[in-house]
């Protein structure tokens, strides 16, 4: 079998809900500010946890992170390297609201994929430091000079050696502040509507569109159906080909590798690598809310395909079964080997494994073909016919299919190449009408 090394998506949205404006930072510690002599409850130091003075004399860099953001997990190798470069001068403290479980298993897997040579002191389950210096978005670094002034508040694009002599020799350091503005949203409620809007109590039905608007994080959402609630669809500042997405759920599900767009105007509805991402949503971005009662959400995507119709009046788009090679999960054997004891719910993923416990199957194809396999240069298909609660916990490279199928091998399942039919969602130009 050929090999497959899959991208993943994440460096993308991490990259686009950096918001970078001439507005305030939020309340919190600001540049020139002394530093509280905090405590710094890492999981490395349970029974004397430091305090801040600890480091006196030494820079030191708070690094806010998660083991779901790729700039984040990019940044661990380079702050290795810079803390062995600086030893005795720097201090990199990492920093995550994420639980000590999650950051323990991640870096173990980490360390056995990329050996680290320094044993930073990690802080997991973080609240406290968060109110001191507030973000919204990851990675976040917050500079200390070694007298417990903060230094500097920036991106990765900052943690530099020369910035890091610069500070050290005492020069004065210009560097780019790092801002970050939300606002007040709330996605389960109609959009625009009393400053996001509202209870949304009196809509029968709502259907919204607007242009790039600044603030609002970059995503979609679309719950699964609930007959005593109401049906929503929401996508904020998404590429057009998100919207045709979305709108040919009930076909299928079509990741980027099973679009095909033969429009003269491709450039318009998906964002291209070679040209500056920012300024391409500012100029080519939607932002599309439905919100319908639930007598109504047999029609959710009916409506959502007339809206795009109207929006998209110069474009078609049709499924259609075509040849192509494609990536076919499947079972090995009849034995069932997944199926849940129950319990508490438990979802635990990162690049390097996955842990579910009493999770639909559905949601785990879905996740493998979303997350790992979204930029696979051919689709992932479910061939399994597995349905219902699963338990599953898989140690691999999850971007790498030879890896992912040793560890699915316990499991009685594989992935392998295959040629046949399979459903793409083709867009193209509408043919024009005859004068």
């Amino acid at each position: 079998m050929k090999k497959y090394i899959i991208l993943s998506a994440i460096n993308l949205f991490c990259g686009l809900i950096k918001a970078q404006t001439n507005m305030p930072p939020p309340a919190g510690l600001k540049i020139g500010d002394q530093v509280p002599n905090f405590t710094i409850n890492t999981i490395n130091h349970k029974s004397t946890p430091p305090k801040l003075s600890a480091f006196k004399g030494k820079i030191v860099i708070l690094d806010f992170w998660a083991t779901w953001c790729s700039p984040c997990v990019g940044m661990i190798s380079k702050m290795d390297s810079l803390q062995t470069q600086f030893a005795g001068s720097i201090q990199f403290i990492p920093v995550t609201s994420q639980s000590e479980k999650i950051v323990t298993s991640f870096l173990a897997r980490y360390n056995r994929n990329r050996p680290l040579k320094n044993e930073l002191p990690e802080v997991a389950g973080d609240v406290e430091l968060r109110k001191l210096f507030p973000h919204f978005s990851l990675p976040h670094y917050v500079w200390i000079d070694p007298n417990g002034i903060v230094a500097a508040i920036t991106d990765e694009k900052s943690v530099t050696a020369e910035n890091i002599k610069d500070l050290l020799a005492k020069k004065n350091i210009d560097l780019s502040v790092k801002t970050d503005i939300r606002v007040p949203y709330k996605r389960d409620k109609p959009l625009f509507v009393g400053a996001n809007g509202g209870e949304g109590s009196a809509f029968i039905y709502h259907s919204l569109i607007a242009g790039y608007t600044p603030g609002l994080p970059l995503g979609w959402y679309m719950p699964l159906a609930d007959s005593n609630k109401m049906e929503k669809v929401t996508m904020v500042n998404g590429e057009p080909l998100t919207l045709f997405q979305l709108a040919y759920r009930d076909k299928g599900r079509f990741n980027r590798n099973r679009v095909q767009v033969l429009s003269k105007d491709s450039m318009i509805i998906m964002c291209h690598a070679n040209e500056p991402v920012m300024e391409w949503f500012k100029k080519n971005s939607f932002c599309y809310d439905l919100f319908l009662p639930a007598k109504m959400a047999k029609h959710k995507f009916s409506i959502f395909k007339e809206d795009l119709r109207r929006l998209f009046p110069d474009y078609e788009a049709t499924v259609q079964k075509q040849t192509r090679r494609y990536l076919a999960l499947q079972r090995t054997s009849t034995v069932d080997k997944l199926k849940s004891t129950g319990g508490e719910q438990e979802w635990i993923q990162d690049q390097f494994g996955m842990t579910l416990h009493y999770q639909n199957f559905t949601r785990f194809y879905w996740e493998l073909d979303n997350y790992f396999f979204s930029l696979s240069p051919i689709p992932l298909v479910d061939e399994t016919g597995i349905k219902g609660a699963i338990d599953i916990k898989l140690e691999a490279n999850m971007s790498n299919v030879a890896s992912l199928n040793k560890a699915l091998a316990n499991y009685d399942l594989r992935i392998v190449e295959k040629t046949g039919d399979i459903d793409i969602l083709v867009i193209s130009d509408k043919p024009q009408e005859a004068e």
